[in-house]
């Protein structure tokens, strides 16, 4: 009875939508179909969120006696829909989602970095368990380049490393920059 309710008041819906003269609508059918469309149409939404879109991956200069610290998130299925906020020496920097890298000009000497899920309606659930914020504390020198990948997925949770200079090129090229945080 319930179903058959639906249907009719989708149909009344229709119906009035037709009349008015929007000729683009279309009637959805109700049951399995209409589910996954609706589903469907749900996670695309959702997905258009999930990335960075900002412009691909250019090599930055070095700032005047300053160190630059790429730091970056390759595009991966797994914990897409959540970005970090990134944090260098307790000011935060940018937020990193799915497939971004920044750019930053750090101080010589000691950097540290600490990644803080920011909240949104998909992962609410990851946010009560992961207590432990991921962060890496280098030493970095004026001049020289370094690449520090977060990592989320897998078992052990979000991570940063510091990886070699050959691996970082090869790895972030497939990146787009993230915005700067003011």
């Amino acid at each position: 009875r319930a179903c058959r309710d639906g249907r009719k008041r989708e149909r009344a819906m229709f119906d009035r939508l037709q009349r008015r003269g929007d000729h683009g609508a279309q009637r959805v059918g109700t049951g399995v179909l209409g589910v996954w469309v609706s589903l469907s149409v749900l996670l695309l939404g959702i997905g258009a969120g999930c990335g960075t879109n900002g412009p691909a991956f250019e090599e930055q200069s070095h700032s005047q006696g300053a160190a630059l610290v790429y730091i970056f998130r390759q595009s991966r299925t797994g914990g897409s829909a959540s970005a970090f906020k990134i944090f260098a020496n307790g000011v935060h920097v940018t937020n990193m989602s799915n497939g971004g890298y920044f750019p930053h000009a750090a101080t010589p000497g000691e950097l540290h970095i600490k990644a803080q899920m920011k909240a949104n309606a998909l992962n609410w659930g990851p946010m009560l368990y992961m207590t432990d914020k991921p962060e890496l504390t280098i030493q970095v020198e004026a001049g020289k380049t370094y690449y520090v990948e977060f990592e989320f997925g897998g078992t052990g949770g979000p991570g940063l490393a510091l990886i070699s200079d050959e691996a970082g090129k090869s790895l972030i090229r497939s990146c787009k920059r993230t915005k700067t945080e003011s």
